[in-house]
């Protein structure tokens, strides 16, 4: 009791809106009651643009049934990409129409976009990369993605980098070059951003933007597919063409820049895979998102979609907590990383579908060893949102706010509370954290990775908790449910702990909400060596080359957004071969030829390593029909085949009965161009199949069976 009158705390909770159920996600309430007089730095603020005194905000818009423009323009919105099979557009509406927007019976749902983060000479030996690029036999010839699309989705990119003409320097290969960065009235169906489609044109613009802080986008493209090779930082797919989109960085823009990439490769003919190396924090994790959703509608034979992991290794962004009614309650603290200049944390906290559960903010007194104040509980499943503030005063003062947003969502039917937290006074000695409360069910927390944390400060033995960095994987792209997420290996070591092979600290863990394994697959990320742009601050300390009297800069990186398009490269080598290749046959690929070795141990696929670490000589030899490798083709014969070389047919002899036959023939590129189906054979049979059309030159006659697998060369005379 003297413990409570030692403070006066001034409260103010007010219940600024009850939303229409089910109809905006909670980060769109917050920002739609949380915006004004908040400051620029405020997480909320983010995706907020100011134009002609109006707030805008991007968000992606899913309507019952078909697309209608005209709703989203009669509340001063601006549709900015339409993607018909989701039923879903993504927009820039004024925030004041947002609720009544909502109301419209047209619409389903609206979530509003979130801002995403930006998440090579060894590393191509590391994962056989170089085997690919140089056509070591028994491959029919080098593979640098030739006849593919290479599409990259980031930002700060100096398009005019000499990495990315070709080896020679005689062909540019950039062929189109979106800046949604630069105003403009867009194109190809876009409302926004300026279109560049020729290469004077894109030489001409040269960079994306003026201040580069990072030069990411020139370094990930570089990896993905640079050409220069006067460094030896050259990429994987050095033959590819290549298409940019530069993006504002929200996930709406992301999935925008893919799907014009897509509609481009369409366009010519050619297959493609995207590289995303950004991602967000806070979500479901379980792939219902709108993001995860649109990117996962895209995505089919012949158009794949790579993304970065997240670089959230080792950073308590997770809490999980199983709840029964003996054990109802779980605390943990909010460890703020950059407190005296960015005292914001944004958190989530999901439930199970039919279990509800409660949130609280509290101060604690580690002196007193007590909660020294609390907020009430809000219940997830109350379909609201609330701004609450409190000034506790007295000898441990302490201010601060929180913007919280709750209700079930419907895209998945789990309670949702999201939170907005701001720290007044950074200096009081009183702990912030929060508590979460049910009698049953499974709860996860979630908070931005880059200025907050959950850690039990050291009060573990007094019931508090610390978070982990489980199910960390980046929300919204490599969360998707047909995208690969990528983690990253030590390739150089950049830290004194760290050994060449290890997976890298950073590198996010899996496994989705929903139980999916994540990552898929792992790759060379630490101290990659590939091209920066020339008006980043610090290139002038890094290596470069001359050609035609300008100096290109290259230096190094490290993180999953390297080890992405590390993927990504590769992967375009593979569509070389098989330019259908889905989400599904990487998987597989990954399945059989991924490497592994005493970091990533035998028990895999896990939620580390996912399949293992990238093999790009063993995976192109497993699409050419080699699945067991090349150290198995010359074993002993099962079949003879003759005549070799023949004109326009040939006969197989088979020394041994076998079930489930398939004969199938590829050319030197890689594509089938026969494949029978036998079912049963036995020894001493005879088949003939007929090349006649075909072009003369080398083929590859796969045998596979139930009993045993071979591949021969064959020569058409």
């Amino acid at each position: 009791m003297k413990r409570l009158l030692c403070f006066v705390a001034i409260i103010m909770m007010v219940a600024l809106s009850v939303f229409a159920q089910s109809k905006m996600s909670n980060r769109t309430k917050i920002i739609t009651s949380a915006t004004k007089g908040r400051t620029s730095n405020a997480p909320s603020r983010a995706t907020v643009k100011n134009i002609n005194n109006v707030d805008y905000v991007t968000v992606f818009v899913r309507f019952n049934g078909a697309v209608d423009r005209s709703v989203i323009e009669k509340y001063g919105g601006q549709v900015r990409a339409e993607y018909p099979a989701n039923s879903t557009v993504t927009a820039n509406v004024p925030v004041a129409s947002l609720e009544a927007l909502a109301a419209e019976e047209c619409i389903s749902y609206i979530e509003a976009s979130q801002k995403t983060r930006v998440k090579m000479d060894e590393a191509r030996s590391a994962s056989n990369a170089q085997k690919v690029i140089d056509g070591v036999s028994p491959l029919p010839h080098a593979f640098k993605g030739n006849g593919v699309i290479v599409g990259i989705v980031d930002q700060e990119i100096q398009v005019s980098h000499i990495n990315f003409w070709n080896e020679d320097k005689t062909r540019y290969r950039i062929k189109s070059f979106w800046n949604q960065n630069k105003n403009g009235s867009g194109g190809f169906g876009y409302t926004y951003g300026r279109f560049f489609t020729d290469s004077a044109s894109i030489l001409a613009a040269g960079y994306d933007i003026t201040s580069m802080e990072s030069g990411h986008a020139t370094h990930v493209t570089g990896i993905a597919a640079g050409a220069d090779h006067s460094l030896n930082y050259y990429g994987t797919a050095g033959e590819a063409d290549i298409v940019i989109t530069s993006t504002t960085g929200e996930d709406a823009d992301l999935t925008d820049g893919a799907q014009y990439i897509f509609h481009y490769a369409d366009s010519v003919g050619k297959p493609c895979v995207i590289n995303i190396s950004m991602g967000g924090e806070l979500g479901p994790h379980d792939g219902t998102d709108l993001c995860s959703s649109v990117l996962e509608g895209l995505v089919k034979p012949g158009n794949v979609i790579i993304g970065a992991a997240g670089n959230s290794g080792g950073v308590n962004v997770h809490l999980g907590k199983d709840f029964t009614p003996e054990d109802s309650i779980a605390g943990t603290f909010i460890e703020l990383m950059y407190e005296w200049w960015m005292p914001y944390a944004m958190m989530e906290a999901w439930g199970e579908e039919g279990n509800d559960f409660e949130f609280a903010i509290v101060a604690y007194s580690p002196s007193g060893d007590s909660i020294f104040y609390s907020t009430p509980f809000f219940r997830a499943s109350q379909d609201t949102s609330f701004r609450y503030r409190a000034n506790v005063t007295g000898t441990r003062a302490i201010k601060f706010s929180a913007d919280i947003a709750s209700g079930i969502n419907p895209l998945n039917n789990k309670p949702n509370i999201a939170i907005e937290y701001e720290q007044d006074d950074v200096s009081s000695s009183l702990k912030i954290g929060v508590l979460l409360r049910s009698d049953s069910g499974h709860v996860d927390l979630w908070c931005n990775d880059y200025c907050s944390a959950f850690t039990d400060n050291g009060y573990a033995s007094r019931g508090w908790m610390s978070g982990d960095d489980a199910m960390s994987i980046g929300e919204g792209i490599a969360i998707s449910k047909k995208v690969v997420a990528v983690g990253s290996y030590v390739n150089k070591p950049e830290t004194y702990d760290s050994q060449k092979g290890d997976i890298s600290y950073f590198s996010s863990r899996g496994p989705s909400a929903d139980g999916r394994l994540k990552p898929e697959i792992a790759a060379p990320g630490e101290g990659i060596y590939s091209s920066l742009p020339d008006k980043l601050y610090y290139s002038y300390g890094n290596e470069y080359t001359i050609y035609d009297g300008n100096k290109y800069y290259y230096g190094s990186m490290s993180g999953t957004s390297m080890a992405c398009p590390y993927v990504t490269g590769v992967v375009a080598t593979w569509l070389e071969a098989n330019p259908n290749l889905d989400y599904d046959d990487l998987i597989d690929i990954f399945a059989h030829t991924a490497k592994k070795d005493n970091f990533t141990g035998s028990d895999l696929p896990d939620y580390t390593w996912g399949y293992g670490k990238i093999d790009a000589y063993e995976g192109l030899m497993y699409i050419l029909g080699y699945p067991e490798g090349i150290e198995n083709v010359t074993d002993h014969q099962i079949v003879a085949i003759y005549p070799n070389p023949t004109v326009d047919q040939f006969t197989i002899g088979f020394a041994s009965n076998d079930n489930n036959v398939v004969v199938s023939v590829y050319d030197l590129s890689g594509r089938q161009v026969m494949a029978t189906s036998l079912g049963s054979v036995f020894a001493g049979e005879e088949r003939t199949f007929s090349l006649d059309g075909a072009p003369t030159g080398i083929y590859t006659v796969r045998i596979a069976g139930a009993n045993q697998s071979r591949c021969y060369k064959l020569v058409k005379q």
